[in-house]
């Protein structure tokens, strides 16, 4: 899960991913209480969508199928900016599985902005963080509107008054959740609030899943909803959809960002260290970290905003870094086994607007672009090894030219194929 607030602008937001998206990332961590390491065979890692519905729902779901939404998360009027699937900050190394709603008053105090139902359904799960403040939270909620599709909010500050009258006794006197609930909701009804943070927002459909995201138990085991997240335009009735697309930063399609990258022996995508247990990091609950788990982690991806430009990002550096990739010669989606060893000069990970500027969120640009043009603040050396195995080492603060080849300190990462259920701590 990810969880994060921001400032006044974009590099605030970058900056506070980190310390958030891990520490709310435990509450749907998968913990076997058997005996055995239960392997892939839990529910969260099933190929049948009702079951991963009824696993995501708490068992609280009814039906199938997917509806129109006649609402957006947040008022049209309340927002400033839109940010898509795709975001890489910090800890936050592969591309981060929600959308990032932002008020139109970014400094606002918290609770100033409604977070709305998007559609008639039943709030089946709520987390909660208290932050330290009375009555000020972190509310992550999710919706159901069957067993195959939900939406879901998280970074409210609070829950509507109404609906946390239906709350059990406690629920937000400590770190709680997720918690199960059964609470209907209608289409438009307030049913959080928030304010200078933003509102993270996802919409998943467990009828489709992301192909290219190769290795699904590689995410499944600490992120089970991430390979059935969807476009929510895609379900929105055409109104909302008109409504919002004036916020969303990014302008080309789709404009719903994307998540998704790995094509089968290119270098292009996620791709997780060697021997460990994919998304989750760790092979058994005493050895996870929520605060380094994404060292392992790698991504080589087109921009979130800017897809025509190309992001190294790698949890190896300061527990998470990004960089902009300078004039690559062979393009990770191009890179494989024929290439050899691949030298990317990387700057650092910035936007600039229209003017040719620093964008630093405030506002929609009328374009965006990855500004690649920076000095050089490191070069990778990247080489396919085989179809999922991919050799790669950093050399901070060199150019090209003074990397001469790979040394001891370099990294493998397969696509995740190893991962499985991370093992509690009743277990060997």
């Amino acid at each position: 899960m990810h969880k994060d607030q921001q400032g006044s602008h974009i590099v605030g937001i970058l900056l506070f991913l980190v310390v958030l998206g891990v520490i709310g990332a435990i509450g749907y961590k998968v913990l076997s209480k058997e005996k055995k390491d239960p392997g892939t065979n839990s529910a969260q890692f099933s190929a049948d969508a009702t079951e991963r519905g009824k696993y995501l729902s708490k068992d609280n779901c009814d039906g199938t199928g997917s509806k129109k939404l006649g609402s957006g998360p947040m008022r049209p009027s309340d927002i400033s900016t839109i940010l898509p699937y795709g975001l890489v900050a910090g800890g936050h190394v592969t591309p981060i599985d929600h959308q990032y709603f932002l008020g139109k008053d970014q400094k606002a105090a918290p609770n100033t902005y409604d977070v709305l139902a998007p559609s008639d359904g039943t709030l089946v799960t709520v987390e909660v963080r208290p932050k330290g403040q009375p009555g000020v939270y972190d509310v992550r909620g999710v919706i159901s509107y069957s067993c195959t599709f939900f939406s879901y909010f998280d970074l409210a500050n609070s829950l509507a008054t109404d609906i946390a009258a239906k709350m059990p006794a406690g629920w937000d006197t400590k770190n709680n959740g997720p918690i199960a609930v059964d609470i209907p909701v209608k289409e438009g009804q307030v049913i959080a609030r928030i304010g200078g943070q933003t509102l993270d927002y996802a919409v998943w459909d467990t009828t489709k899943t992301l192909s290219a995201l190769l290795v699904q138990k590689a995410y499944s085991n600490y992120e089970p909803w991430k390979t059935n997240t969807v476009s929510p335009t895609d379900y929105y009735a055409d109104e909302v959809t008109n409504s919002l697309l004036p916020h969303y930063v990014r302008s080309v399609a789709p404009r719903d960002g994307k998540l998704a990258y790995d094509v089968e022996g290119k270098a292009v995508g996620g791709w997780f260290k060697k021997g460990t247990n994919g998304y989750i990091g760790a092979f058994k609950e005493k050895e996870f970290n929520n605060m380094t788990y994404a060292d392992g982690h790698l991504a080589l991806i087109p921009d979130y905003l800017d897809p025509a430009g190309w992001v190294f990002s790698t949890g190896a550096i300061k527990h998470g870094s990004q960089y902009g990739i300078k004039s690559p010669s062979v393009a990770p989606d191009k890179l494989d086994t024929s290439s050899g060893v691949v030298k990317y000069e990387l700057t650092g990970y910035e936007h600039k607007d229209e003017t040719g500027s620093k964008w630093l969120g405030a506002s929609v640009p009328k374009s965006v672009k990855l500004n690649t043009t920076g000095a050089t603040m490191a070069t990778a050396l990247v080489e396919m090894r085989g179809k999922r195995e991919l050799k790669v080492e950093v050399f901070e603060g060199k150019t090209a030219s003074q990397v001469s080849g790979f040394t001891d300190n370099a990294i493998t990462y397969t696509r995740g194929d190893e991962a499985t259920t991370m093992m509690g701590p009743d277990q060997n």
